[in-house]
């Protein structure tokens, strides 16, 4: 998808749209949160459904170990999810209460036990999931950047604290020791320490949780936190960067049949692709309780795209993530310093889809 979103604006695909009598964007093996957060100006020239794995793949989500809330009396986090009181502050809360500096060398390493190993790339699903978006659309479906305000600021504070929080590691913060421990990389590393009980909390997607079940762990899903109880719901950040679109290219001299063609190739994954990763191997293989399922069910129906992350315009997908992981906390100078850049790259596809 970032691939194919600057050819957009080079006028290289079709609008989607024009074909909706082939395409029955309706149905359910089309996502229909890609398509209403991908369409801009009432066009849409590239989407999603059932025929990407990838798609499903850079899910993200939080894996929990059962053990280490059984040992410490936690509360459930499914029982939190389910009744809406599953925030950030209440995973910080439950992670500094299982953080001790117990591995025998001074200073808190990934090999002690660590209440939340996070990574770079998650305070982005921090913000998504919060509720907030980097681009926002108008009614007419212009695209319109949406870091500015009180709520946006006091978010982004809240991710920083936690990526700066001295009871909370970052993986990449340890990826050279993890590799020197024998490890792939850190990732690997952060898996292995939650599959012994050394971790409670470790945020990945769902292409992790499919390596995670390698080990002979008790384990358990859990969909990105909101910013504040009183939130409307959860919502569920796609990592774009490896996320897969279907496209139909302007030189396509027979589109109708592309269009058909499309159709009928997501209309069947539904059964095929999407049965077997969904239901025969997530559901049945690896996660391992109703609990988890259910909350896959959950996190797939809370799905968003993006469209500042998928456009990268100006920097956009980056923006919150490089704020949460500076010196100091300076939102609105940054915002400032970063915002011209943006728009004014906004603007561009604006004036592509108003024919300017």
């Amino acid at each position: 998808m970032t691939t194919g979103a600057p050819l957009i604006i080079e006028g290289l695909f079709y609008d989607l749209y024009e074909f909706s009598e082939i395409i029955n964007f309706d149905a359910p093996y089309w996502d229909q949160n890609a398509d209403e957060d991908l369409s801009l100006g009432g066009k849409l020239y590239m989407t999603t459904g059932d025929f990407s794995l990838l798609t499903m793949d850079v899910t993200h989500v939080l894996i929990f170990s059962k053990g280490l809330v059984e040992k410490y009396g936690l509360e459930s986090p499914y029982e939190l999810v389910e009744k809406g009181e599953w925030t950030m502050d209440k995973m910080v809360e439950m992670a500094h209460q299982v953080t001790f500096d117990d591995n025998g060398v001074p200073g808190l390493q990934y090999t002690d036990t660590i209440g939340l190993l996070c990574n770079n790339n998650y305070a982005n699903s921090f913000y998504i999931g919060s509720g907030e978006k980097f681009v926002s659309k108008d009614k007419n479906g212009v695209p319109v950047l949406a870091f500015e305000g009180e709520r946006q600021t006091d978010v982004t504070k809240k991710i920083f604290d936690i990526f700066h929080d001295e009871k909370i590691l970052n993986k990449e913060n340890f990826n050279a020791q993890a590799i020197a421990d024998g490890f792939e990389n850190c990732y690997w590393a952060a898996r292995d320490r939650l599959a012994n009980d050394g971790a409670l909390f470790c945020t990945t997607s769902l292409e992790g949780v499919f390596n995670f079940s390698m080990y002979d762990a008790n384990f358990g899903l859990l969909i990105t936190p909101k910013y504040s109880i009183d939130q409307d719901r959860y919502y569920s950040y796609i990592s774009v960067i490896f996320a897969t679109g279907c496209v139909i290219p302007a030189g396509n001299e027979e589109p109708e049949k592309a269009a058909l063609f499309l159709e009928a190739l997501n209309a069947a994954s539904t059964d095929t692709v999407k049965f077997n990763y969904y239901e025969r191997i997530f559901k049945l293989q690896k996660v391992r309780d109703q609990e988890d399922s259910d909350m896959l069910d959950r996190i797939f129906a809370s799905r968003v795209y993006d469209i500042g992350s998928i456009f990268n315009w100006g920097g956009a997908r980056d923006f919150i993530m490089n704020v949460a992981r500076g010196a100091s906390f300076d939102y609105v100078s940054s915002l400032q310093s970063a915002r011209g850049r943006m728009e004014s790259q906004i603007q561009d596809t604006v004036d592509f889809f108003s024919g300017g």
